[in-house]
């Protein structure tokens, strides 16, 4: 019942901010409104998504996908951080008291599949899509082995689609914690003072020295590096199902029957003739390979994010050195932000684990079927390449 009552409520706040521009100030104020009244509903649903301890369900994972996409799209809008700023000491809680829940979603799901393990199945048709193996699997534990009857659960229908939800979770809190980096963290006091980028993610560069809880670089680093290794599966497994598409009748029936099977028309499967489930498979084909297309785009974008935090980020540690006064004093602590000593090891730490990563990096070709214009891309990740060598 909670769960019937809070998202038909987030589903409507965002698609509303999907179409309202930002200049729509009175409408941008009500949002937040909501977020402040409903602040600890919310910051329960990022929490728990993050919590070890607490299982993850689809239920769960659609609404911190609504919850991360609202408030990251809150958290672009100036008036109302500028509002929040006034309040700041009178109890008032807005957007900026989600900003920690936010950015400790990136530990627990950007990095890693450690989450499969937390995913539970709630209810008979998500048992049931556990058992089904899914046609999007890019790995080889979803290989057409018939002789297995059971379905690793990463690589079901169930799996899929809850492996979908966590990349728009990350995919939010990245967009979400770009917004914030924008935000410069100048002293409101001295207007005069030169403005700071605001860190979202801490200094650590090498796995050794972050944090379990709160992004580091390193974070940043292995997410790009997995999303690689996921966009290059990711393109095989299109051209794979374009050519089976193009040439369903080199599958087997028993290749057709599973293909049915995990589609809205597996009850009609023993209907269909040869002829007929070729005709269907076709098309199921083609729908996946576009699915893939999308999913394969998307996560492109979500490594282009991740590429300018770890460019400015870079930038910021390595190079700007605060002033030893009040407001640096806070601003260190707040994020731990190097010493002298500290930046050193960054760069000695930075020299040794981005080379791989940019080279693989400067070898990525992305093509049309990637991108209608996937020349801007690749030349923009060329560019951010070219910067983080630079520093």
């Amino acid at each position: 019942r909670f769960h019937q009552l809070l998202m038909p409520a987030l589903d409507l706040l965002l698609a509303l901010a999907a179409r309202i521009g930002r200049d729509n100030v009175t409408v941008w104020m009500k949002v937040a409104r909501f977020v402040s009244q409903h602040h600890g509903v919310l910051e329960a649903v990022l929490k728990d998504a993050a919590l070890p301890a607490v299982p993850l369900s689809s239920a769960l994972l659609a609404e911190a996908k609504a919850v991360s996409a609202l408030v990251f799209y809150v958290a672009r809008q100036r008036a109302v951080l500028d509002r929040e700023a006034a309040l700041a000491g009178s109890g008032h809680v807005g957007v900026a008291s989600l900003h920690l829940p936010m950015l400790a979603l990136l530990p627990k799901l950007a990095a890693g599949r450690a989450w499969i393990q937390r995913l539970t199945p709630a209810n008979d048709v998500e048992r049931a899509q556990a058992q089904v193996a899914s046609p999007l699997a890019d790995t080889a534990n979803s290989s057409n082995d018939d002789s297995s009857d059971a379905v690793d659960l990463e690589h079901s229908v169930f799996g899929q689609q809850a492996s979908e939800l966590v990349d728009a979770i990350v995919q939010n809190a990245l967009a979400y914690a770009q917004a914030v980096t924008e935000r410069a963290a100048g002293n409101p006091r001295q207007p005069s003072q030169p403005q700071h980028l605001r860190p979202a993610f801490s200094w650590p560069i090498e796995h050794s020295r972050e944090s379990d809880y709160l992004p580091s670089l390193a974070l940043l680093v292995a997410f790009v590096r997995q999303s690689l290794a996921h966009i290059d599966r990711g393109r095989r497994a299109r051209t794979e199902k374009q050519r089976l598409a193009k040439h369903s009748s080199e599958m087997t029936t028993s290749d057709l029957r599973r293909l049915i099977a995990a589609s809205p028309y597996a009850e009609a499967a023993d209907d269909l003739g040869p002829v007929q489930m070729r005709a269907l498979a076709t098309v199921l084909l083609t729908q996946q390979a576009a699915r893939i297309a999308r999913a394969v785009s998307l996560r492109v974008n979500a490594v282009e994010q991740a590429l300018v935090l770890l460019w400015r980020h870079l930038s910021f540690f390595a190079t700007v050195e605060l002033p030893d006064d009040a407001y640096a004093t806070r601003a260190r602590g707040a994020m731990a932000l190097p010493s002298a000593h500290e930046r050193d090891t960054l760069r000695t730490d930075a020299s040794i684990t981005l080379p791989p990563l940019l080279s693989t990096l400067a070898d990525l070709k992305l093509t049309s079927d990637d991108f209608a214009n996937a020349a801007t891309h690749t030349s923009f990740i060329q560019m951010l390449v070219r910067r983080i060598k630079d520093l």
